[in-house]
């Protein structure tokens, strides 16, 4: 098995997990043309793909999702409240592919078992997603305002956590953003910063969790180096050390990054 950060960042993301017969995408947030590079970087070709799961109808979540569905005959999964702005922004889209999903619901992607887990976000009916393959299980939770102890419980059962670190609280508040997007970014529905992500990884790291990739990075409120020093510093302050107690990943803007094999 193997999972792989396509590309992550407020301007586009798309993650692949692969089985042994089974391809997904989890989003699809760069045009079909820019994912297929990717996967083939990766082996991998968009008929290849046997589902995409998308986690919310923000743009750059979906962007590519319409044009893939229609040329492939790609499968869609999707809550119901994300679906109906979905076939607004990307298009029409074959109802036989559509599929909804609900929260704390397992599903199955051939020999895959998928869980949709609510989180809190400004769009409508957004999800995590817990894939779970056999002795491995894996929590994708980006696109989050706060903290809920509920998705901490459910990501400390995974073995590997893909997690939103989308800004430094400083960057953000000091850059140049308007007012009203720098509040949308920092409240309840919006995007964890740094220092949450930091504090997640340092409850969910004392049960199973193993592996940490860090994603969804702001361009312009945020840098590699200052969110990677910011979630050591914070799990050390709860002696807990990277390197040590866990395995800290940092996927790319755009590219392929964060590659765990299994």
């Amino acid at each position: 098995m193997k999972f792989t950060s396509l590309f992550s960042s407020s301007k586009g993301n798309s993650l692949l997990f692969e089985s042994e017969d089974t391809n997904i995408l989890i989003d699809a947030g760069l045009s079909a043309r820019t994912i297929e590079n990717e996967l083939k970087k990766a082996g991998k070709t968009l008929n290849d793909i046997d589902a995409i799961l998308i986690t919310h109808e923000h743009t750059d979540h979906i962007k590519g999702a319409g044009v893939i569905s229609r040329r492939y005959d790609t499968p869609l999964f999707m809550t119901k409240g994300s679906a109906g702005m979905v076939k607004r922004r990307v298009g029409p889209i074959d109802e036989e592919n559509i599929n909804y999903v609900y929260d704390n619901m397992p599903f199955n992607i051939k020999d895959i078992e998928i869980t949709p887990f609510d989180i809190p976000h400004d769009s409508v009916e957004p999800v995590g997603y817990i894939i779970n393959a056999g002795k491995v299980k894996i929590g994708i939770a980006t696109d989050m305002g706060m903290i809920m102890e509920d998705i901490v419980e459910k990501l400390s059962e995974c073995k590997v956590v893909f997690l939103e670190s989308n800004h430094d609280v400083d960057m953000l508040k000091n850059g140049r953003y308007p007012i009203d997007l720098k509040k949308r970014i920092l409240s309840p529905l919006g995007h964890l910063s740094n220092d949450a992500s930091g504090n997640i990884i340092s409850k969910i790291v004392q049960n199973k969790t193993e592996i940490i990739g860090l994603g969804h990075l702001s361009e312009e409120n945020n840098l590699p180096s200052i969110a990677l020093k910011t979630v050591k510093e914070i799990t050390e302050s709860f002696n807990i050390k990277e390197g040590r107690d866990y395995k800290l990943n940092m996927a790319d803007r755009i590219g392929i990054s964060s590659v765990i094999n299994f």
